[in-house]
């Protein structure tokens, strides 16, 4: 009986080993892992697939399938060259190699790319189910949306915080103590179990931020109960806990430490808010977000307020429609003035997951406007929550889970920025002509997810709005590939209605030498123009023949059409029309000669060196002499005294055979009396 019971239980241990072996057996493997990849369930199939490379690395398509589940998950932001590499292999064996190819751009927000090989995939002559072909169109429609969403970019500029404040975990809710210059917000850094969030905080100074340190007094939270609120107006800090009816409590600091939390108000029970509220610098406000409404399972809006005569507090109601949504609304934030109301969510026009929204308050009509999407760079295709005003109205924090996040949920910084009007034209000198039926591209050096860009037109001209007081990486492209690349600077200010002028050229010959330029100001050596062809005569020409004078001073000395300014420190690089910071004190005197003269009436010559086709130098020439009129337009001078006028290449100073003390010299301004 014994043996026959041993024997027994040997056979049902071997099949429970047969059983284990089949099932770690690589073609069992792989089953699963395809069955967890046609699911999409792609950060598990991940795992398994990996399981079956360590048994048998050249096993079928497994490493093939596993770089895409790792650029699709886990690894957003990692070379996709080995997927393209994959092209020749895999990729033609696998029909659906373009489709996934545009996925993992569009998870990297390579829009343009990504419709290219969604349109391809959708052309090559294989077969498709309908359900995948308008999958794709919609993914190809969608994606277009995100192409115009990032190429309207708002009035703002983000980013994102270094140091120790973001981490491999989530960062959530930061607020800004202004009178401490205090930066607080919940990280689940070196957490474990259900409240996993704590408070950390860090001090702002010259050179960055201090040492984050947790506020261990403050407790720790779950992540649906993770909100900081500052009330700048008293100090005190509300956070959301679970313990009572009501659920706000505050700390205050005492001998610069903030103190254990207390409960804000008993009365606030009835209230019933939620953890994701906001609280009004008056403290007799309180916005929450709620998914109390049974009619309408996402999150929505509601608010109370409380009666100063009697402390009660109002029974909580939702904000209008035009604000909530059949879809989630979010992270509530009411400026000072309470006229503006900032929320996240992912109804309304977001563009991907949770967008922040901004809503105008008419005291009239005693309504909200419609939601209107605050823009890129703020929103993002991913999620963004959070988002706080510091005092100034102009700049603040919030949290996203965007691409190059460090972790789940990074904390960025954001600040309104001003924009300028810039525009130009490119062109090759080698083949000496415009180069069109191409894209310009400037991508700022904060920020490299955004970029403003322009279509060259038929004779190499752009124009497009850039943000001052930038570092760009400048190129341009055709048919997605890029041609040309350059660096660019620019610390003008003024707004848009300031426009930059600025030249790109391209197969351009190097300059001779590499020494400093030796500038010569215009109170030291009166320049005499070489003889020249004269140009056929204008209303907006001199018919006398200029008198070159000694200062741009002794201009309004002589009415009589004949006095004429040579301006040597007003110089430009090769190809371009923008004035640099340099030209600003021979500038500033010619607009004190000009307000002290008010009768006085110039013409502005703009010149070129010899170098390059001789339409683009007149072009240029053109553009660099309405560069200085454009100042002093900005500077109060009425455009009726001013005309702007290019000479191209046609009267130089001296020989363009060099680059120093020839060319530089040659790429000028004039200024003549004409009235």
């Amino acid at each position: 009986m014994d043996s026959l019971y041993i024997r027994n239980l040997f056979c049902v241990l071997l099949f429970f080993v047969s059983l284990a072996a089949y099932s770690q057996n690589p073609e069992n493997l792989y089953e699963n892992a395809e069955k967890e990849f046609y699911k999409e369930e792609l950060g598990n199939a991940l795992l398994i697939y990996e399981k079956v490379l360590k048994k048998d690395p050249d096993f079928k398509d497994a490493e093939y399938k596993a770089e895409i589940c790792s650029l699709l998950t886990i690894y957003r932001e990692k070379q996709i060259d080995k997927l393209l590499a994959f092209a020749e292999t895999h990729g033609k064996a696998d029909r659906f190699y373009k489709y996934w190819l545009g996925r993992v751009y569009v998870s990297r927000y390579l829009f343009e790319e990504a419709v290219q090989a969604w349109r391809e995939f959708l052309a090559a002559k294989t077969r498709k189910s309908p359900e995948i072909r308008e999958e794709t169109k919609d993914f190809i429609a969608d994606a277009r949306i995100k192409i115009d969403f990032f190429e309207n970019t708002d009035d703002y500029e983000i980013h994102q915080l270094g140091g120790l404040i973001n981490t491999k975990d989530s960062e959530l809710t930061p607020v800004y103590f202004e009178e401490k210059q205090e930066l607080l917000f919940m990280s689940s850094r070196e957490s474990q179990g259900s409240e996993a969030f704590k408070v950390f905080h860090s001090i702002k100074q010259e050179d960055g931020w201090t040492d984050i340190t947790e506020i261990k007094i403050l407790g720790a939270y779950p992540e649906e109960s993770a909100n900081l609120q500052v009330v700048n107006e008293d100090g005190k800090l509300f956070l959301f806990k679970e313990e009572k009816k009501g659920g706000l409590y505050f700390s205050e600091t005492a001998n610069g430490r903030w103190v254990r939390p207390v409960e804000f108000d008993s009365k606030l029970g009835s209230t019933h808010i939620k953890s994701h509220f906001f609280i009004n610098e008056h403290e007799d406000r309180i916005i929450f977000s709620t998914n109390k409404d049974v009619k309408n399972k996402g999150l929505d809006l509601y608010q109370s307020f409380r009666n100063h005569e009697t402390g009660k507090w109002s029974k909580p109601a939702p904000f209008a429609d035009v604000i909530n949504s059949m879809y989630d609304e979010d992270s509530p934030y009411l400026s000072p003035d309470e006229k503006t109301l900032y929320f996240s969510s992912n109804g309304h026009a977001s563009i991907g997951g949770f967008d922040v929204f901004r809503t105008e308050f008419d005291s009239m009509s005693l309504t909200w406007s419609e939601p209107e999407n605050l823009g890129f760079p703020i929103n993002s295709p991913d999620n963004e929550v959070h988002f706080k005003l510091n005092i100034d109205g102009t700049s603040g924090y919030f949290s996203s889970d965007r691409l190059h996040s460090k972790g789940e949920f990074d904390i960025y910084f954001f600040w309104e920025i001003e924009k300028i009007n810039i525009e130009g034209r490119v062109f090759d000198v080698a083949a000496k002509m415009p180069i069109d039926d191409a894209v310009i591209r400037f991508t700022p050096s904060q920020y490299t997810d955004e970029h403003f860009k322009s279509e060259l037109d038929p004779n190499g001209k752009y124009k497009t709005e850039i943000i001052s007081d930038e570092i760009y990486l400048v190129e341009i492209l055709r048919n997605g590939k890029t041609i040309f690349t350059d660096n660019f600077e620019i610390h003008e200010t003024g707004g848009v209605n300031t426009t930059y002028i600025k030249d790109f050229l391209f197969n351009q010959p190097k300059p001779e030498s590499t020494e400093p330029i030796e500038t010569v100001s215009i109170s030291e050596t009166p320049v005499t123009s070489p003889q020249v062809k004269p140009e056929p005569k204008t209303d907006k020409q001199v018919e006398e023949t200029p008198r070159v004078v000694r200062q741009v001073s002794d201009l309004p000395k002589d009415y009589s059409v004949n006095g004429k300014a040579i301006i040597h420190n007003i110089y430009f690089g090769f190809g371009t029309a923008g004035l640099s910071r340099s030209a600003n004190p021979v500038l500033e005197e010619l607009e004190q000669v000009l307000k002290a003269n008010p009768k006085l009436r110039i013409q502005i010559g703009g010149h070129t060196d010899s170098i390059g086709p001789e339409d683009a130098n007149q072009w240029i020439s053109e553009n660099r002499a309405k560069s200085v009129k454009n100042w002093l337009v900005q500077r109060g001078i009425s455009r009726d005294r001013l005309v702007a006028v290019g000479f191209g290449e046609s009267q130089p100073l001296a020989s363009n055979d060099d680059e120093v003390n020839g060319r530089e010299l040659n790429r000028r301004i004039e200024v003549l009396v004409i009235k």
